[in-house]
Parts: structure tokens; sequence; C-alpha cells
């Protein structure tokens, strides 16, 4: 899961249909979670990061199905120009990961799996990704644990 400070709460929620005292100028916390590895992205907000509000009646707002179908471990970050990138687990042995973009949190691309570990051929997965922008330099880095070897869930980061 992933919490992200978000400012303009108010658009935010209103595009997800949820009915709430909060003034454009309050600032929210928004935590992407799933309950199960089958149903999607969920999220929730929280105004003091202790109590927190579920979005979509927590329903699912985005339920990708590539690489093995799984959802799992979702990363949700904003790009410089604030469209919203996501990254997440696929399946339990496979070494890819999922990926999406949305301008709103609202509609979402296409999802599509990036692959990872390629050239190590004992790779047994890859998981729960995470995504940073490094803004001197203008470039993403996508940090994931790996099991490589005969070794089961001996995950190192990568």
């Amino acid at each position: 899961m992933i919490m992200q400070k978000l400012f303009s709460g108010l658009a935010l929620l209103l595009l997800m249909n949820c009915q709430t005292k909060l003034k454009a100028s309050d600032e929210v916390v928004l935590m992407a979670y799933f309950d199960d590895d089958q149903d999607g992205l969920k999220l929730a907000y929280s105004q003091d990061g202790f109590k927190w509000r579920r979005l979509n009646e927590g329903e699912a707002i985005f339920n990708p199905k590539v690489g093995h179908g799984l959802f799992r471990d979702p990363y949700l970050t904003r790009s410089p120009e604030g469209t919203f990138i996501m990254v997440w687990t696929t399946g339990w042995s496979n070494s890819d990961i999922g990926f999406a973009v949305s301008p709103t949190l609202n509609g979402w691309t296409k999802a599509w799996t990036i692959p990872l570990m390629k050239s190590f051929k004992e790779t047994q997965n890859s998981w729960a990704p995470e995504l940073y922008y490094l803004e001197k330099t203008k470039e993403y880095f996508v940090f994931w644990a790996s099991t490589v070897g005969k070794k089961k869930y001996d995950h190192r980061i990568y």
C-alpha cells in the first residue's frame, strides 16, 4: 500500500462520487490498497492519517487483468505533470509487473506489463514494485523484490 499526500482533495473525491465535507483547500492523504488479489485497485482517504474513509463504497475503481491476472501491492504516485502512475504485482511466479496511467483516478489507460529480470534465467518472481521520479535527472526508477536461484522466497531488492 502507498499513501500519498494530495492537494485539492475535493476535486478527487468528487470524481469518485464520494460525499464529503472537505473544502477544495483541504489536504488529504490517499491510500491505494487491495483486499483480495483479484479485486483490483481500491482507494481510501484520511485527513489525519488515523481515520480512513473508503472511496467508491469500497469497490475497486480499476481491475486490470495482465500478467498472471493477480493484482497485489499497488504503488500509486503522481507524475510532475499531475497524472497518476501505478505499478503492481501481477503474479506469484512471473517476473513482470503491471503498469497503468490515469489523468483523474476515474479512468485508466489500458494496463500492460513491464518485463523485469529477463536476463536472469532463475528468477522466480517480481513483487511489490515501487516507482520514484528524480526531478534532477527527470528519470523514473522502479524498485521491486525478486527471488533469483533455487531457494524459495529468498527475495532481494532490485
